[in-house]
């Protein structure tokens, strides 16, 4: 009998097959109107070809971010972005089908390092039977497919489940890493910081902290040295938003422009970018409860749990994973915005933290109704749809999150397996 058969269908190698070939597949036979045109790569596109000679708007020589104009995110994405535009194009413009697909396959294999993590993060928390059916519908999450090709959340997901795991292996170096690399990247990798000060001492505490501050000053140092106001501008981006697709906005009146286009997390015309004050300068109506209120309830909710002491004793790898879902529910809740991506990232922590029929309904339920917000309502103008996706949406965090702080307070973090 050859080796290929004595592989059991149920294993992980075969989970891995169909969760690479279902992608690649997608990728390779479906058109590239249907497979990106919902997503954010165009944009990732338009700006990384200022890079490139003759194409920046405002000069004929490149133009750099973080340095000669503001970015929307740490500069660890849009360097990699253009790196993947500028890769063996002889000085060129790539037209874009070219760019998309690397940028695809880039993350393609990002995923599969994903999917390695969380099948060995599972491995630690469940007997191996329910792991692999963890790990089965990690893998066929159609959550997942779409979103690989839409935005670069994936790479996020990537130093978020390393830093876990290496917390998890007690590898607190590689932890740091990943932590300072996950917050130059996309900030929210960092939620993870307050499960460090939860599961290590002091000391160890201390040390994790600032080696990851040490990770992001080192990284951003040549940016705020060559252009410290760009620089600064492109940190303050995110935070400077107006809310958007959460209650927050239903509050605030920001569900939709005044010429009827919905509002969502995108900025203002790509020229903004040029303009420093357009980074810090909300585009929508501003909040209408100030952001230090806004925080008192949940900060209140979260310290509260965060600082009991367990009636389990010391956290364990579940209570530790489960204190890392119940930080991400609080924060969810309390961000005034919401992105259909964030899907990436929150997906493998309801699995690891509901590892039941509940984690993957609540998994499945979370999908419809993202992708019924965007792209099926929202794209076709049908803004009212937001009256349906935002309370839906909501409730299956405060849910999530109301039962993981039950879980913690309790010391059950022995959850029920598949």
């Amino acid at each position: 009998m050859s080796p290929a058969s004595k592989v059991e269908l149920h294993s992980p190698m075969v989970a891995l097959l169909l969760f690479v070939s279902l992608r690649a597949v997608l990728l390779i036979a479906l058109p590239i109107e249907a497979w990106f045109q919902y997503g954010d790569f165009q944009h990732y596109y338009n700006i990384a070809s200022w890079s490139v000679p003759g194409h920046c708007p405002i000069s004929p020589t490149p133009c750099w971010p973080l340095i000669d104009y503001w970015y929307e995110f740490p500069p660890i994405f849009p360097y990699l972005s253009i790196a993947l535009l500028k890769l063996g194009s002889g000085g060129e413009l790539l037209p874009f089908h070219s760019y998309a697909y690397r940028l695809a396959f880039f993350l393609l294999v990002v995923d599969v390092a994903n999917f390695w993590l969380f099948w060995r993060i599972a491995a630690r928390l469940q007997p191996p039977p329910s792991a692999q059916q963890l790990l089965w519908i990690y893998a066929l999450s159609p959550a997942l497919i779409v979103l690989s090709a839409w935005t670069f959340d994936g790479l996020t997901t990537f130093w978020m489940l390393l830093a876990l795991w290496a917390l998890l292996e007690k590898r607190d170096g590689v932890s740091t890493v990943a932590l300072g690399l996950g917050a130059i990247t996309k900030l929210v990798p960092i939620l993870l910081l307050p499960v460090v000060w939860r599961t290590r001492s002091l000391k160890r505490s201390l040390a994790i902290t600032a080696g990851v501050a040490v990770v992001c000053l080192i990284t951003l140092a040549p940016f705020l040295w060559r252009a410290p106001a760009v620089a600064t501008a492109s940190l303050a981006a995110q935070a400077s938003k107006s809310s958007y697709g959460t209650v927050w906005a239903m509050l605030d009146n920001n569900l939709q422009t005044p010429d009827g286009k919905p509002i969502t997390g995108n900025f203002g015309p790509n020229l903004d970018h040029f303009e420093l004050s357009r980074a810090t300068l909300p585009i929508h109506n501003p909040s209408r409860l100030p952001g230090w209120l806004t925080i008192i309830p949940f900060a209140a909710i979260y310290l509260w749990v965060w600082s009991r002491r367990w009636k389990s004793g010391p956290l364990n790898d579940r209570g530790a994973v489960t204190l890392f879902g119940f930080t991400w529910a609080i924060f969810v809740l309390w961000s005034k915005g919401w992105s259909p991506q964030w899907q990436q990232m929150l997906l493998p922590l309801i699995l690891l933290t509901f590892p039941n029929l509940r984690g993957v309904l609540l998994a499945l339920v979370l999908a419809v109704v993202s992708f019924l917000e965007w792209p099926v309502l929202l794209s076709r103008g049908m803004v009212w749809g937001y009256w349906i996706t935002i309370p839906l949406r909501t409730l299956l965090f405060v849910v999530w999150g109301a039962e993981l702080a039950v879980t913690l307070l309790r010391g059950s973090v022995d959850h029920d397996t598949l």
